[in-house]
Parts: C-alpha cells; structure tokens; sequence
C-alpha cells in the first residue's frame, strides 16, 4: 500500500510538471494543492503529525502555496512573475516527495549513537536525573534573567521604543548567546518534568513563571513569534510522544494562533498604537504577501529573475559563518543577509531584514539537483532523532523546534539553529554524566 501511494504522488508530481511546461501555471498551482494535501494527510497518518518531519511539510506547504495563491486569487500580478512561482512549485514538490520517499524507506531503521545510548541508559538512574534536572534549572533561571536584564539595560522598559531592525542587528553576545540557549533549556526542562517528575514542587512554579516572562518578553518587547511557536510546537511534540496531550491543549492551541496572528499588529509598537493597529489588521485585506509567508515568494521571484544570484553565498561558505562572530569577526555572510544587503541596501544599513527561502538557496547552489540533495539534508538531519528511549522523545522535541520553520531559512540559519543549540545541550548532558559519576561514585551503565 506504501508503494502505491508514494506512486501515485510521483504521478502527480509529473502531471504538475506537463502543466508546467505547456505553462498552465494556474492549473499546475490547482494541482500542487490537491497533491501537498494528500501528502499531509498520508505523513499525519503514517508517520504521525506531531513528528519533526510532518510539521516541517505541513508549515513548509503554507510557504509554497503563498506566492502562488497571492498571483492568481489575490491578482499580485505587479509583483510576482507566474513561470517563477510555477517554478518554485516544482522544486517544493520533488523536494517533499524525496523526503517521504526516503523516510519512508527507513522509517522503521534507528540509529545508536554510543554516547546517547549511555546518556539514554544513565537517565534510569535516579541520581543522573535529578542531578541534569538540577542543573537545567538553575541554567534556565540565570539564562532568563540575564537575557531579560542585559535587554533592559541596553534598550530600557519602553515597548516599542527601538526598532526590530536594531533589535535584529545587535551582536551582543550574551544577547545572542541566551537567545539561543533558553528555548532549547526550556524543552529540556519540560521534557525531564514530563518524563522523570510526577508532582511540581515551588521551584517549579518558579521556573513556570520565569517560563512565561521570558515568552511575554520576547514576543512584546523583541517581537519575535517564531520562537515562541517553534518552542510551544516542541513542548507538544514531547507530550505526544511522552503521554497523551491533554484535548484542552488543543482549544488552547487553536486560541495561542488567533492570538499570535494578531500579535503580529502590535508587537514591538508603543502601547498606545495598539488599538489603532489592531483595527487597521482587521480591516485590511489579507493576501498572501502580507502574512509570515509572503517574503518566501517574494525572494524566490527576486533570485531567478537576474544573473546576481552568480555573487550569492553557497552552501560551503555557509560552514565557516557558523563561528560566533566574536571569534571570527571576518566570517563570511549568509545567504539572507547577501540578500538584504544587494536589493534593499538602504533597510540592511539601516539593521534590517528578511526571512529567505531554503529551496532557492539550494536551487542556486545544486541546479535542478536541488530538490534531492535538500532532500538527503534534511533527511539526515530528522533521521537523527531515530534514537530509541526517552532520549529519542527529547530528540523529537528539539528537531521540532530546529527545523519546522526552515523553510524560510537560508542554510546558514539551518547550521546555527542546529550547531549552537545543541552544542550547549550535549556539554550540559556531558556535564551531568560525568558529574554523577566521579561525585557519586554511581554505577553508570
């Protein structure tokens, strides 16, 4: 039956690339439609929703469809150029369809790291546990009040009052450094609650609150909402894997959405524009290209339609931009900020930016081989969370976040999502290990 579903979607792919050719753009976006829907049914079915791989295709359709979806409903004409978005469509399609199909081919292989087959084994010991739990917490805590406190003393208590492109530009390191380090701390956190805890002491509704300060503060103060999901879809994973999620969390999620899409009208704005920009956000109509998912298309409609691309970062000189900037002040850029810099100088200088498009990036550094060498990419780096134990759960939690949201990634923000955060986690695991095993002399398997 799963060859005969992955068939059909490879007849589909090529009934959308004779439409393509024959440049009946509208019908092949008609069809890509229909096509992603069954693939997002059969990978909810199969490989289950709330798995790393299915939320990066399910969010990943949104990205692909706006572009299109803005040209021939909402009559973007002006700004988007239909061979290209039909061009675009394809290169999304086959790059979903070799993930699946590679998945699908291994979904039931795991892999065994030896160390975190030993951290897997030394959770079950009660003193490694509580000892890694110990210390997420105090990390957690000093981590969120430094961030909260360093923010403060740099741009004071006015919401609104500097901009998110100077918000965006800062290269503070404890800034950054924080940044990086609390969403991953906090799934860590929730994960050895869910796993290794059953009743919540004071210090936990401490953290809760903190939890909470420092998800309030990013999303007012910094204006950032994809963090925030990002972090919330993690949590959700790790309940699904770990226990049944709750049926309320669902009515909660559907709210937390509503409300993040209005935050978006408001967010790092003075208070007193609230209401005036809330009432404009409703009033106005919602194509596409106004929504999270507009600049998507318009990057791709940007980098096929000139030569400039030729001067774009690759993939390779995405490896060495990966050092913190205050070892290597000289590192190279990365794709998204090249393009900021070469069509809209005036807002890079000014410490502006965009999101980018992953398929594009690839596109521009492999050619028509895009799609599959993507699609090996991203394959490995799900197939990493195939650990079995508990530790696999955490895994699950952390891909989530890393790479739901990458289709608006360049492949340097793909290295650093992966490279920074988890650096920290493996030293604060490590940490633990060794901790509980030359301070307690504990039998470590």
């Amino acid at each position: 039956m799963k060859i005969i579903y992955l068939f059909c979607f490879l007849l589909l792919a090529f009934s959308q690339f004779f439409l393509f050719t024959i440049e009946e753009y509208k019908y092949q976006f008609i069809l890509f439609e229909l096509s992603y829907i069954l693939i997002i049914v059969y990978v909810s079915y199969r490989f289950y929703f709330m798995s790393a791989i299915s939320l990066f295709i399910f969010i990943t359709f949104f990205y692909l469809s706006a572009g299109s979806l803005d040209l021939f409903y909402f009559n973007n004409s002006d700004n988007l150029n239909a061979e290209r978005m039909g061009l675009l469509l394809l290169f999304g399609y086959f790059f979903i369809y070799v993930l699946i199909l590679l998945w699908s081919i291994f979904e039931n292989k795991f892999i065994n790291f030896k160390l975190l087959e030993k951290v897997n084994n030394s959770l079950a010991n009660t003193n490694y546990s509580q000892i890694l739990y110990r210390i997420i917490t105090v990390f957690l805590l000093f981590m969120i009040v430094l961030y909260i406190g360093k923010f403060l003393s740099m741009y004071g208590f006015s919401i609104g009052g500097v901009s998110r492109g100077d918000l965006y530009n800062t290269s503070n390191f404890i800034l950054v450094l924080a940044k990086v380090m609390i969403p991953q701390f906090i799934i860590i956190y929730v994960w050895l609650r869910v796993t290794f805890k059953s009743k919540n002491t004071k210090i936990d509704y401490l953290v809760i609150f903190f939890i909470f300060l420092f998800i309030f503060f990013d999303m007012f103060f910094k204006g950032d909402r994809r963090v925030t999901l990002s972090t919330l879809m993690a949590i959700g994973g790790i309940y699904y894997y770990a226990k049944a999620l709750p049926k309320q969390y669902i009515f909660i999620g559907i709210g937390g959405i509503i409300f993040l899409s209005l935050l978006g009208a408001i967010r790092n704005r003075p208070i007193s524009v609230w209401a005036d920009n809330i009432e404009y956000y409703m009033a106005r109509d919602f194509a596409p290209s106004d929504t999270e998912f507009g600049p998507f298309s318009m990057i791709a409609n940007y980098l096929m339609k000139d030569d400039m691309f030729l001067t774009m970062p690759t993939l390779f000189s995405s490896f060495p931009s990966v050092i913190p900037g205050f070892l290597y002040p000289e590192r190279p850029i990365g794709s998204s900020v090249w393009f900021v810099k070469t069509y809209f100088e005036d807002y890079y200088n000014s410490g502006g930016g965009f999101a980018f498009n992953i398929i594009i990036d690839a596109a521009l550094n492999f050619g028509y081989f895009a799609p599959i060498v993507l699609a090996i990419i991203y394959f490995l780096l799900f197939f990493l969370g195939k650990q079995k134990g508990v530790i696999g759960v955490l895994l699950t939690g952390l891909l989530i976040y890393s790479l739901t949201f990458t289709a608006r990634f360049d492949f340097l923000s793909i290295w650093q999502s992966i490279i920074h955060g988890w650096i920290f986690v493996f030293l604060v695991f490590l940490f633990a290990l060794f901790f509980v095993k030359y301070k307690y002399n504990a039998p470590l398997k």
